[in-house]
């Protein structure tokens, strides 16, 4: 019995000893854990932030590689975010908390990567290794799985991580970003679902994204994204240029949008970036386009001082098509030349047109310098079926920026006189002429103090002034003037009723 009793004892001291050293323990690390990380709790799941550090080779030294993580627990299959911060004097990787932990409680990886020790922070030179080194370890530490992915069938096991991946750079990280980026996750076999730039700089060149969807929130008080430095082609001291022509020389079918936000350079904790950077990793990593179409698509909740310059590929209309029908305009140019260049994409000044997101190709009017006889300038657009009892006629008019023209050319001062063209018996019969001075005024470009710019406006004609009597409507006429010698860009040419309520033609 005393035996039994000892042993007992020993037992108890045993267990109290393992007890004590299992509590102590988790103390430890619990103390830990509180130094480096942050837990948020969010229903029956926490979110946890924490910074990391690996060693790897650099440049043939064992170098630190620093990344803050943010991502929930109990989820399995997580797409990954990789945001790169800015260059400010201040800036680093542990800037990005308010992005961070939005899109980890969307279910989501984020990793924040510093690029601070690495000649990236000029040139960006370096951001492909430094991207690839981090995705290595992150997939290798989460997944046990080595990259590049090795692709094929049979069942596959579900890991922490999905091969799904959405990119995220601030400033010169956002350049690095859409220079780069693509490239390195292609090359590693992860899927590539967007890119977003918060207030990018850019080279003089559109980054080669195919069929990326991409984005850029800029800020309007950005050195490089004010009401004037984001439509010409200028160096500012960041190196960079305007965003425009990123979007008119963009020749892939990717969805994409330009976001203005009244804000100002480092903005990455603004609700309105957060947001709107949720709303894109939504709808593309979870295919879920409910904030998407809110905040940018279709705007019903638009957010506070935001304006969306859109451009999508796959909901465009040409300027030769007419709609309803179905079928193909006719266009018959006099003393001019008209071309449709994927290059040419509108970007409007008009709050009308940037609310509505009506989506058309530009229509480019040049002067025909060997045409003979009497100098004309106009051209017709016809159209097989009929438009009547509509209200207005509008269109828009301007330049875009041309690399190769820059920003020396203006269509200002244009005015163009406009008629109708009626379904008749046998031959179509024409409206009275109509001038846009008398109507809507002539062609303009809004002009900042040392300022141009070129740009697309919204023009707006009553029918009346054609004296419209409800006749069917089959074409329309616009006549630039003999004199005309400049290049003219024309989109959105519709028919409507009220006025804002087109039917394209």
């Amino acid at each position: 019995m005393k035996q039994n009793l000892l042993i007992i004892a020993l037992l108890g001291i045993l267990f109290t000893s393992c007890k004590n050293s299992v509590l102590d323990e988790l103390e430890q690390q619990q103390q830990l854990n509180q130094k480096q990380a942050n837990i948020q709790n969010i229903g029956l799941n926490q979110l946890i932030k924490t910074d990391k550090v690996f060693y790897a080779n650099w440049n043939g030294a064992n170098t630190p590689f620093y990344s803050r993580h943010y991502y929930p627990t109990n989820t399995l299959n997580l797409p990954v975010v990789v945001i790169s911060h800015a260059d400010g004097t201040d800036q680093d990787y542990k800037d990005y908390d308010a992005l961070g932990f939005a899109l980890a409680a969307q279910n989501m990886y984020v990793i924040s990567i510093n690029r601070g020790f690495t000649n990236d922070m000029n040139e960006y030179d370096d951001f492909d290794e430094l991207l690839t080194t981090h995705l290595k370890k992150l997939y290798l530490d989460k997944n046990g799985q080595t990259l590049p992915v090795v692709q094929g069938g049979g069942f596959q096991i579900i890991k922490p991580l999905s091969t799904n991946v959405m990119l995220f750079g601030h400033s010169a990280g956002g350049r690095a970003t859409m220079y780069k980026g693509k490239s390195v996750i292609e090359s590693l076999n992860l899927n590539l679902k967007a890119i977003v730039g918060l207030a990018p700089t850019m080279n003089g060149q559109a980054p080669l994204l195919s069929n990326t969807p991409f984005f850029i929130i800029q800020g309007n008080s950005d050195r490089d994204g004010g009401y004037c430095n984001h439509y010409e082609k200028a160096v500012n001291i960041f190196n960079a240029r305007p965003k425009v022509p990123l979007f008119e020389g963009y020749a892939g079918n990717g969805e994409r949008a330009y976001v203005m936000v009244s804000g100002g350079h480092y903005i990455e904790g603004d609700s309105r970036v957060v947001n709107l950077t949720k709303a894109i990793a939504l709808a593309y990593l979870k295919n879920n386009k409910t904030l998407f179409n809110e905040h940018i698509r279709l705007q019903t909740n638009k957010l506070n001082n935001t304006w969306v310059q859109y451009w999508d590929n796959g909901n465009q209309e040409t300027v030769y098509t007419a709609l309803p029908f179905g079928q193909t305009s006719t266009l018959t140019p006099n003393g001019v030349n008209l071309s449709q260049n994927m290059a040419y994409r509108h970007l409007g000044n008009d709050a009308e047109r940037t609310s509505t997101l009506h989506h058309s190709y530009t229509l480019k009017v040049t002067k025909n310098l060997f045409q003979l006889g009497t100098q004309t300038a106009s051209f017709k657009l016809v159209f097989p079926g009929t438009v009547q009892y509509k209200q207005h006629l509008r269109f828009r008019a301007g330049q875009l920026f041309d690399f190769t023209q820059g920003e020396t050319y203006s269509a200002a001062g244009i005015d163009i006189r406009i008629r109708l063209i009626y379904k008749g018996f046998g031959r179509n019969r024409f409206s009275s002429w109509a001038y846009m001075s008398d109507v809507c005024g002539k062609v303009s470009n809004p002009y900042t103090s040392l300022c141009p710019r070129n740009i697309m406006t919204s023009y707006v004609m009553p029918l009346s002034a054609f004296d419209y009597n409800g006749q069917q409507i089959s074409g329309v006429e616009f006549d630039l003037g003999g004199d005309f010698n400049k290049t003219l860009m024309i989109d959105d040419i519709a028919f409507t009723n009220p006025v804002f309520n087109a039917e394209t033609l």
